[in-house]
């Protein structure tokens, strides 16, 4: 099974962000204590609000995911930080006005 963590950089991590990721990964082992049977985790940056979301927010989510030992499993903190990565909501522009064109045309 995959599911997903998708914190918004328009602000820090907060408490909300930690309880959130402590049932998205911690689900894992309680429901499923073998690795063969684990979740997958995704992050997804959630960039899409333009006008308030901020690079030193992205960078301090991803710093205090690895310093709490959140370890995504697909799109992980240092895919974020190499540039461009699918995980970035804002990355895959270029997929949702496709989608939207499609839809248009329809």
């Amino acid at each position: 099974m995959l599911t997903r963590f998708a914190p918004a950089p328009t602000g820090w991590l907060h408490l909300g962000h930690v309880l959130n990721a402590e049932q998205v990964w911690d689900a894992d082992v309680r429901a499923s204590p073998t690795l063969s049977e684990r979740r997958r985790v995704l992050l997804r940056i959630e960039d899409h609000d333009r006008e308030r979301c901020r690079a030193e927010y992205e960078a301090g989510i991803l710093d205090d995911l690895d310093w709490l030992g959140y370890r995504p499993d697909l799109f992980p903190t240092d895919a974020f930080r190499a540039g461009r990565c699918d995980g970035r909501q804002s990355d895959r522009d270029a997929v949702y006005r496709e989608a939207v064109d499609l839809l248009a045309a329809k």
